[in-house]
C-alpha cells in the first residue's frame, strides 16, 4: 500500500496515456473507414458514370446500324438495344406474314406451350415481325 501512495502519480499518468491512445486509435480507425467508405462510393459512382457513356455509344451504334438497314431494306420496323446483353436489336416485318399456326409451330413445344425464352420472338411473330441482332 506503501508502494501505491508513492507511486500514484505515475500510475494516474500511465491511465492517462493508455485512455488517450485508446480513444485516438478509435478517432483515427473511424476517420480512415469514412474515407474508405468516400473512396469506394466515388469508385461506384465513376464506374456507373462509365456504363452510363458506353450505353450510350453502344445506343447511338444501334442506331447507326438501324439507319443503315432501313436504308438497304424496305422491311425494317425499329430498333433497341439491350443493356444486359450488349446487344443491338432491328425489327423487320415478316414478308409474308406468318399465320398463327406457323408461330405456333414455330415457337411452340412438344406440350404446346411457349418455351419462356423465346416468348419475346413468338409474340413479335404473331403481330408479323421478327428481329436481328447485331
Amino acid at each position: 500500500m506503501n508502494w501505491l501512495k508513492d507511486h500514484w502519480f505515475k500510475i494516474g499518468i500511465l491511465v492517462c496515456i493508455l485512455l488517450i491512445s485508446f480513444f485516438a486509435y478509435r478517432l483515427a480507425n473511424s476517420y480512415l473507414q469514412q474515407n474508405r467508405a468516400l473512396a469506394t462510393q466515388a469508385a461506384a459512382e465513376q464506374k456507373e458514370e462509365k456504363d452510363r457513356a458506353f450505353a450510350a455509344s453502344q445506343k447511338d451504334s444501334c442506331l447507326s446500324i438501324y439507319k443503315q438497314e432501313a436504308s438497304k431494306w424496305n422491311n425494317v420496323d425499329g430498333w433497341r438495344y439491350d443493356e444486359e446483353k450488349n446487344k443491338c436489336y432491328i425489327q423487320y416485318k415478316d414478308l409474308p406474314k406468318k399465320t398463327e399456326v406457323q408461330c405456333d409451330a414455330d415457337y411452340k413445344d412438344n406440350d404446346d406451350k411457349i418455351i419462356p425464352v423465346l416468348l419475346r420472338d413468338y409474340l413479335l411473330c404473331t403481330e408479323g415481325l421478327f428481329e436481328k441482332s447485331f
